[in-house]
């Protein structure tokens, strides 16, 4: 079984690089740039972990 993990980053470059490090490392990987994404994402689908960017602009706002 291999294990699901959602990445939540603004930054497209860093992103796709986080997820060729962890297919490499055998995990499934998907890549979401904002938190509505990932909430879409989460009500979908199921992800054993998820990766989260903390200074996301929309929670940084919220948080702010």
């Amino acid at each position: 079984m291999k294990y699901r993990i959602l990445i939540v980053e603004d930054n497209i470059m860093l992103a796709g690089q986080q997820k060729k490090w962890l297919e490499k490392s055998g995990y499934e990987a998907e890549i979401t740039i904002d938190e509505p994404g990932a909430r879409k994402l989460l009500k979908k689908e199921s992800f054993d972990l998820v990766l989260s960017d903390v200074r996301l602009p929309a929670l940084y706002d919220y948080f702010a």
